[in-house]
This record gives C-alpha cells, sequence and structure tokens, in this order.
C-alpha cells in the first residue's frame, strides 16, 4: 500500500488497488507510441522507468494533483482544480494516462506493445495537456470535451 499527504490540504492519500482514480499513470504520446509499436515485454517498463512516464495522484478530499517523474519519488509538480487556467503557454506536453490498476493489469500479462494490438483502444483513459503552469483533462482524444482543469501550486 502507499500513501503521501497532500500538499495543500494535508489529507492522506492512500491507494489499496482499488480503480477509484486515485493515482493515474501518464506517458507523453511519443512515449506512449513507442510501447505501442514495441516488441518489449511491457512489464520490463516497470522497471526500465524511461523518462517520459509520470504517476499521477489525485487527493479525494481538495482535487489537487500530485505529479511525480517514475523516475524520482519526489514531488515533480502539484496542481489545484480551477474551474477556468491560462493555456497560452507555447510549451505543451500531451499525455495519455490510464488508472494505475489497468496499467497492473495490462503489465502483468507480460505481452509486448505490438502483441496488445486492439485491445488499448478499449481501455478507458485520459487525454492530458500539460503546460508550466497548468493541466488540462480531457474525455477524447481531439481534446474537445474537458473534464477538468488545474493550475500549478507555487511552492
Amino acid at each position: 500500500m502507499a500513501s503521501l499527504k497532500c500538499s495543500k490540504c494535508g489529507y492522506g492519500i492512500h491507494y489499496h488497488d482499488e480503480p477509484d482514480g486515485t493515482e493515474w499513470i501518464a506517458f507523453e504520446s511519443e512515449l506512449w507510441r513507442k510501447l505501442c509499436e514495441s516488441t518489449k515485454e511491457l512489464s520490463s517498463y516497470t522497471s526500465d522507468s524511461p523518462s517520459g512516464w509520470y504517476s499521477v495522484w489525485k487527493c479525494s478530499e481538495c482535487g489537487t494533483l500530485h505529479v511525480f517523474k517514475m523516475q524520482d519519488i519526489h514531488l515533480f509538480k502539484a496542481f489545484e482544480p480551477v474551474d477556468k487556467a491560462d493555456d497560452n503557454s507555447e510549451s505543451r506536453m500531451n499525455l495519455i494516462a490510464f488508472e494505475d490498476i489497468i496499467w497492473d493489469q495490462i503489465t502483468e500479462t507480460d505481452k509486448t506493445g505490438k502483441a496488445f494490438g486492439e485491445v488499448f483502444r478499449e481501455i478507458p483513459r485520459k487525454y492530458i495537456c500539460a503546460t508550466e503552469t497548468a493541466v488540462f483533462v480531457y474525455r477524447d482524444p481531439e481534446r474537445k470535451i474537458l473534464e477538468a482543469c488545474y493550475k500549478k501550486i507555487e511552492s
């Protein structure tokens, strides 16, 4: 079991291997494309932790997102939910995110990215656009149906 304390409200965030939206695994779009074309077993990526791979924890109390680079256990950035955020930044990173429990199920099969083929299309996911100061979560790959937006918490 993993847990952390929310950087905004102090609430204890706990993860008990249940698909409740607490933890998401997010991949930069280019890395995700490479994973899907890979002949390497997906389970091996849990130990390799390539750059462009993030763990995102959401506080169930205040909704704050805590973003960690998979290669580092220290908090990378934290974002608080807002009604509207500035998206004027020229520097954007597009990501694809899955609930951690789904990624665990995928990697337990010891199949390659290519072997999954059509299965990947059926897996529930979020589409994320991140800038230096904001995160936008979408329900669709065209990024037209906005689910939530967040602004960076200054430390």
